[in-house]
């Protein structure tokens, strides 16, 4: 999965494939670009974000003003919202599936090396 940026981060805007734990801070710009595109799916407000991010580990990135949203949720299989925003939506939401990809052939590659070690 991309970098998460930390809090210390606070006024930056992530580009993919750097993503931003959601903060309040973050309110401005986030909903500034769901208020330009306007989703139909009740849960793009900031405020629903907001609420469910500790639960559902929510950070954001954007690309081409794509506004991209993923849970990292612990123990759960990563995965994203679709992307808002006027620019390329396909694109971002192909290099988003492309990241998840990696991310499970990185876990995989680990859980065999872990593997190996138990069983010698």
């Amino acid at each position: 999965m991309p970098v998460v940026l930390s809090s210390s981060d606070r006024d930056y805007s992530p580009v993919f494939p750097q993503f931003k734990l959601l903060e309040i801070e973050d309110r401005e710009y986030i909903q500034a670009r769901l208020t330009a595109y306007q989703p139909q799916a009740s849960e793009w407000t900031f405020t629903n974000l907001f609420m469910w991010r500790h639960h559902y580990g929510l950070s954001w990135s954007t690309y081409e003003d794509t506004l991209m949203v993923v849970s990292q949720q612990v123990g759960a299989t990563p995965f994203g919202f679709p992307p808002i925003g006027p620019g390329s939506r396909q694109n971002a939401a192909r290099l988003l599936l492309q990241s998840f990809h990696l991310l499970r052939d990185r876990l995989a590659a680990y859980a065999r090396v872990q593997l190996d070690r138990l069983s010698t």
